[in-house]
């Protein structure tokens, strides 16, 4: 697995790095984070009110972040979105991989420089949070259907490097 291979570069979704040395266990938690992250991101870069939505996303996260993520959309006005290209680096992946309880931290560097938030009458109105480099640690959880995403931490903001 290679950051080349998780980039979509239709949807402006660009991995920079991923750490070497993964096991197996590891990439598929990594591919999963990824998943749920071009599908966050697909959501937020989609005028509201079109689109898919929400639909998929049981896919890629569970209920509580579903719910979460779900609660952050419905308070969009129609069309609004953003606007910008992501970067993202994958910096450190760990695995509790037991048969009682298996969990994932993954320690990621966001680069949204470039992003801009429009309202729905098109208008910019983006807030100085919006742009600039967040690091963020991803909790995942293996369900019967694979890795999830469950829930995230901020770390820091403009400090880490992608």
């Amino acid at each position: 697995m290679t950051a080349e291979s998780l980039s979509d570069e239709e949807l402006g979704y660009t991995v920079t790095s991923v750490p070497e040395g993964m096991d197996a266990v590891q990439a598929e938690v990594v591919q999963a984070y990824v998943a749920y992250d071009q599908f966050t991101w697909r959501l937020w870069l989609t005028p509201a009110g079109t689109g898919t939505g929400m639909e998929g996303a049981e896919q890629v996260m569970t209920d509580a972040k579903r719910q979460s993520i779900e609660d952050q959309y419905s308070e969009l006005e129609q069309g609004q979105h953003l606007e910008g290209q992501v970067r993202t680096a994958i910096l450190n992946v760990s695995v509790d991989d037991q048969p009682s309880s298996s969990h994932a931290v993954v320690m990621i560097c966001a680069d949204r420089g470039d992003m801009k938030d429009y309202n729905g009458a098109g208008q910019d109105v983006t807030a100085s949070d919006i742009s600039g480099r967040s690091e963020r640690v991803m909790y995942l959880l293996r369900t019967n259907s694979g890795w999830k995403v469950d829930s995230e931490q901020p770390v820091s903001q403009n400090e880490c490097t992608v």
